[in-house]
């Protein structure tokens, strides 16, 4: 049993680590005092995007759980709880720290709420150990804040002065809370770590409403003018003003406000507005980065501009004046021929997070936490694995910061650690295989067995989701007279292919660039997965399967052994 008074003798440090971004594990451990669901889901934060990643937490008989998870700077994470009066979770936010220990006390010992609004009040907690006066202060005093801003949104279409209002609504909101929170530091209600961890997570909060602004107007003016059609915009998006792209390149630029854990949601965001999108290589796009990059246009340029401009929001026909504006266009490449040329080869050259990097001015960590979060959403897949060790030396010369390649290493090899080999899985020796006679060669061995030829490749997601549908039905079936044959070329890394294979049941061969061929003609494929039947006499009954359940798959397999 945990000592509830433990955390009185704890002292609680200061300051944050340094440097900010370093690697090290967090544990948590706790009880859960109540608990009786056996599992408690837990969001690991293996990525800087907390929770994009989950893991489920095995609890002792008595409520009790430990957990270590690599973090690479502090910061507020999420963990899932789960209440006993309802089939949900709790998301309880917790700040977290590489090399420090937090010990997480949950009460579920409360009468059900009354209503729906109560329900999360009777969730009681205390935090003990490494920064627990920071979580029992964050606990009692981190609320979120009323939804108020989106009161302020304007139904109109194109105003910039709006979103220049909006932008400073916003900003006074949020020097409001400012406010709140140095009042309650003033008076020592909150430490001043607290205090700053509650300041991120305002800033990030309120970046959140302003990258979200027309997405916003958007929704409230088709809930206003009762529109149900979703499938497009009615309003032209507000472009961004000087006072909210500098908002943004504030609260960006400050490493310490990577702890609230809205940053997520900002970085994701940002990434999928079409304004800061790695552009193409239009000419458009190129005179908007030499706008950018302070070149002055001529009334002639400028007249370009806005038709070509027109033309891409679809506001006018390309056909109108094609001539003259064709004249222009010569004389503007000709004018500019150096310029176009050295634009066009950075655009080409410039990955996305890059060119956000260059639009919004941003430091180089920004750009590596963005590509940091690209590369762990690749491991929050159906049948997670890890990378290749090749992938990951390519991924770490995308890094400013080598600590961001060092941390993905770790979450690489804690998601292989999940994976689990299977007893029915058997590699095998491609060796034997004809390529002159590949279909022959490959289905011999299983005469007098059904075959079901598999086509994936450990890249393709939905060969992969399919294979972890069709698991039971394998398990099922095994020992049955029905053979699973699984085939992949060699554009699957070796390390993922011997990794991955290992835990699906079946016999698996990796071919090579003369057998793959030799059967991607015989049977006309163009895309994967691909499913292939074949009698116990070795004839076709199926070469293109497609989708079935397994409830399907069953019945056609078994009716065809029968035979």
């Amino acid at each position: 049993m945990i000592n509830i008074n433990y955390h009185k003798t704890i002292p609680q440090k200061a300051v944050f680590p340094t440097p900010f971004f370093t690697n090290g594990y967090a544990t948590l451990r706790g009880y859960v005092e109540g608990y009786s669901t056996k599992v408690i889901k837990y969001a690991d934060p293996y990525s800087i995007v907390a929770g994009t990643l989950a893991k489920n937490l095995q609890m002792a008989d008595d409520g009790s759980f430990e957990v270590r998870i690599p973090i690479c700077h502090p910061g507020i994470y999420p963990v899932r709880i789960p209440l006993l009066y309802a089939n949900e979770y709790h998301a309880e936010n917790v700040y977290l720290e590489p090399g420090q220990e937090t010990v997480c006390y949950f009460s579920m010992f409360n009468n059900p709420p009354k209503t729906t609004t109560e329900k999360f009040l009777y969730l009681h907690t205390l935090y003990m150990g490494d920064n627990a006066e920071v979580n029992n202060e964050l606990y009692q005093f981190l609320k979120k804040p009323e939804n108020t801003v989106q009161t302020l949104v304007s139904t109109d279409s194109t105003d910039e002065y709006q979103l220049n209002t909006f932008t400073n609504n916003i900003l006074k909101i949020k020097r409001k809370e400012d406010e709140w929170v140095l009042t309650h530091l003033s008076t020592d209600a909150i430490s001043e770590k607290t205090a700053k961890i509650i300041h991120a997570q305002n800033n990030n909060i309120y970046c959140n409403y302003l990258v979200n602004y027309n997405a916003n107007r958007e929704y409230k003016y088709k809930r206003d003018n009762h529109i149900t059609d979703y499938s497009k915009n009615y309003l032209t998006p507000a472009p961004f003003s000087t006072t909210f792209l500098n908002t943004l390149k504030t609260t960006l630029r400050d490493t310490f406000n990577l702890m609230g854990k809205e940053s997520a949601a900002v970085l994701h965001l940002l990434e999928s507005l079409p304004e800061v999108r790695k552009p193409d290589y239009s000419l458009l796009s190129i005179m908007k980065q030499m706008k950018r990059d302070g070149i002055k246009f001529s009334k002639d340029d400028e007249t370009l501009y806005t038709w070509f401009d027109a033309i891409h929001n679809l506001n006018k026909d390309a056909a109108d004046s094609f001539d003259y504006y064709q004249a222009l266009t010569s004389k503007f490449k000709s004018k500019y021929s150096n310029h176009i040329d050295d634009i066009a080869a950075k655009l080409q050259s410039q990955t996305p997070q890059q060119y956000l990097k260059s639009y919004l001015d941003l430091p180089d960590f920004v750009v590596d936490i963005m590509t940091l979060n690209d590369a762990t959403n690749r491991l929050n897949l159906p049948m997670a694995m890890p990378l290749a060790r090749s992938d990951v030396k390519d991924l770490r010369k995308k890094f400013s910061n080598p600590v961001f390649g060092d941390y993905f290493e770790e979450v690489n090899k804690a998601v292989g650690g999940t994976l689990k080999e299977n007893e029915g899985a058997v590699l095998k020796d491609n060796r034997g295989l004809d390529p002159d006679n590949m279909y022959e060669s490959l289905t011999k061995p299983y005469r007098g067995e059904v075959i079901l030829l598999d086509f994936w490749e450990t890249w393709c997601i939905p060969c992969k989701m399919g294979m972890q549908q069709m698991a039971p039905l394998k398990e099922e079936l095994k020992n049955s007279g029905i053979a699973f044959v699984c085939l992949a070329s060699s554009s699957s890394p070796d390390d993922n292919w011997n990794t991955l294979a290992k835990t699906i049941r079946g016999d698996h061969y990796k071919l090579n660039t003369l057998q793959y061929p030799a059967l991607y003609r015989k049977f006309n494929i163009n895309t994967i997965p691909r499913y292939i039947l074949i009698n116990k006499e070795g004839r076709v009954v199926n070469s293109d399967l497609g989708h079935k359940t397994n409830q399907e798959l069953r019945t056609i397999l078994l009716k065809l052994k029968d035979e």
